[in-house]
């Protein structure tokens, strides 16, 4: 059966076509993999901004923190914890009434009574599903430690836990910034040897005219 990359071969098509189709299918261009047939495959490559965003995000966090008083920081740190709080809150009631309506539901089905001996294993089933589903689904507070009500921090360790953290992104998206640019560059290059290699000279359409 004729795949993506062979359906449109006929007796005319040249091999550098048919290449460069399955070069859709490599990993310098396999992000280009569902795009139409005769999307163009570009020259370069550019990395995504993604990261560099975030390395100015954090630098711009680690200058807006180095600059804050004592009246900034206790005030950080009250806005976290008021906030992680109604957190908490919101999420514990939304998990007490899931296990209301699950535990509900599962007394129903313990009060029923199967039809005939051949009910009981969907009886038993139904039973299953919604004690697997109070069990994951349903918590209650101290079940674990991340289940804890959030902690009050002073202000000066709030600061220091936002420094650290601040680093740590920057730590990390300067080096996927440095992988992705890397990436780049060597799909840019991977697509420029195999054009040369087929005679595809820069800026030329995927096909022939």
């Amino acid at each position: 059966m004729p795949t993506g990359y062979t359906a449109d071969i006929t007796d005319t098509m040249p091999f550098r076509d048919f290449a460069m189709k399955c070069a859709r299918a490599m990993g310098a261009l396999i992000m280009m993999r569902d795009d139409p047939s005769d999307a163009p495959i570009p020259e370069a490559f550019e990395p995504s901004t993604y990261h560099a965003e975030n390395i100015a995000k954090a630098d711009a966090r680690l200058k807006e923190l180095d600059e804050m008083d004592a009246a900034a920081k206790e005030r950080g740190a009250r806005e976290e914890f008021m906030a992680a709080s109604k957190a908490h809150a919101e999420s514990l009631a939304k998990s007490r009434g899931t296990r209301r309506r699950y535990e509900r539901m599962l007394r129903e089905v313990n009060d029923w009574k199967p039809p005939t001996p051949d009910h009981q294993g969907f009886k038993d089933f139904m039973v299953q599903q919604l004690t697997e589903s109070i069990r994951f689904d349903c918590w209650e507070e101290g079940d674990s430690e991340w289940r804890k009500p959030p902690k009050h921090l002073g202000p000066g360790d709030w600061w220091a836990k936002e420094v650290d953290k601040a680093n740590r992104d920057l730590v990390y998206h300067r080096r996927e910034h440095t992988a992705e640019v890397e990436r780049a560059t060597m799909r840019t290059k991977w697509v420029k040897d195999l054009r040369a290699s087929l005679g595809i000279a820069a800026h030329s359409p995927l096909t022939e005219e």
